[in-house]
């Protein structure tokens, strides 16, 4: 069997690669000033500060990301290193006991991604489904990456998930009593992003 057409997930924990009194200082610093600033959105809330990583562009953090970033878009999508990902906006994702996020996906970005700082196995799993249009819904004995129209991950603390901007997905009800706080982020591309002739572009 060969899985044409992929949207790949990258997903690993780099809690390892942190160094925690800094996290710890940057993220509940940014909830601390922004308590009374949240952006209430479809079933959760988010900061109103959007270039979190912008700020704290020094973290250990945001250069972890960008490493990671560099992993998938280079060795994994093969990307030639003339052109460059980059992230555009980030910022925190607030989910209380009860909330959820919207099916949704990331326009103007390139590849987005999650970060997650304070989850557990009922906070909520972070689902993707299919855009085709599917016919005929047959009865299946089982599942597996080739017969699924949605895909569940329940994410694990300081995990980092990578995924196409223009991956359908939303996150299932926060069935816990803890809330569940995440960082997102969108990127673009800048460099040289093409060379051929009718598709050549560069972006600086």
């Amino acid at each position: 069997m060969t899985p044409l057409f992929a949207y790949p997930v990258y997903q690993t924990v780099i809690e390892n690669e942190l160094n925690m009194s800094e996290l710890t200082d940057i993220i509940e610093g940014t909830l601390t000033r922004e308590k009374d600033k949240l952006v209430t959105n479809t079933g959760n809330a988010h900061t109103a500060e959007q270039y979190f990583l912008d700020k704290h562009k020094n973290s250990v953090l945001a250069k972890t990301i960008t490493k990671h970033l560099n992993i998938y878009f280079h060795d994994i999508l093969m990307a030639s290193r003339d052109a460059e990902i980059y992230v555009t906006q980030s910022w925190l994702n607030i989910n209380k006991p009860g909330d959820y996020h919207h099916a949704h996906t990331h326009p103007n970005s390139f590849v987005s991604g999650t970060f997650y700082y304070q989850v557990n196995e009922r906070t909520g799993d972070f689902t993707c489904a299919s855009p085709e249009y599917t016919p005929l819904e047959y009865e299946k004995t089982g599942h597996n990456i080739l017969n699924s129209n949605a895909w569940k991950f329940t994410p694990k603390k300081y995990e980092l998930y990578l995924f196409p901007s223009r991956t359908l997905h939303n996150v299932e009800a926060n069935q816990s009593s803890i809330t569940r706080i995440s960082l997102a982020f969108n990127t673009y591309l800048r460099g040289v992003i093409n060379r051929q002739q009718t598709t050549a572009l560069i972006l600086k």
